[in-house]
């Protein structure tokens, strides 16, 4: 799946202040190292590699496909908020807008699809030289602020600081540690992958 953030989200899911009130830190030296910690776990959640397979706050994805695609697309990371255009690279190495009236965007569901109409047919003159020339831009995510983002992803994503806080060397031998399962499963109910 060729994915690329075209405009990445304006904020963090959740906060510096948030991370240290759920740790009972009472220092502000370590809010940079807080703060990169949060933007660890976010990136191995959040598109365009994320392990949920879904988009936290919102941002502007490309979802780029090769050859001629199928007349129904599912548009992945949800949850889809619009789609902004679809486009293709002909022959002549000219991207091309396909108008939105020829295509009807179902998003009462997960994944959301982009069904091109019954009358009308993709363009046949695609590029030899653009891998994936067909691309089709949207904006997904819950919401712009944390509080849109369901409240048991935020604890996730606070137990996984903590986690990377509390611990911040390598392990030494004979020492064992523990993900937190609890933070582990709230992630696996809402992966999503098409």
């Amino acid at each position: 799946m060729n994915i690329k953030v075209i405009s990445p989200p304006g904020n963090l899911p959740v906060t510096v202040a948030e991370i240290k009130q759920h740790l009972r830190i009472e220092i502000d030296e370590d809010d940079q190292d807080v703060e990169l910690k949060i933007k660890a776990v976010v990136a191995s959640l959040d598109p365009p590699n994320g392990r949920l397979g879904r988009t936290l706050i919102t941002q502007t994805l490309r979802f780029s496909l090769p050859g001629y695609p199928a007349r129904t697309i599912p548009l992945p990371y949800p949850p889809l908020q619009s789609v902004s255009s679809v486009r293709y690279v002909n022959s002549s190495e000219v991207e091309t807008t396909i108008s939105a009236s020829d295509y009807i965007l179902v998003n009462d569901q997960e994944p959301a699809i982009l069904v091109l109409k019954s009358t009308v047919s993709w363009p046949t003159d695609l590029s030899e030289n653009d891998p994936y020339p067909f691309k089709i831009n949207f904006v997904a995510g819950y919401g712009d602020e944390p509080e849109d983002i369901p409240e048991d992803i935020r604890l996730g994503i606070m137990m996984e600081v903590g986690d990377y806080y509390l611990q911040r060397e390598n392990i030494s031998l004979g020492q064992a540690i523990v993900q937190n399962e609890f933070s582990r499963q709230i992630f696996n109910n809402y992966i999503w992958w098409p």
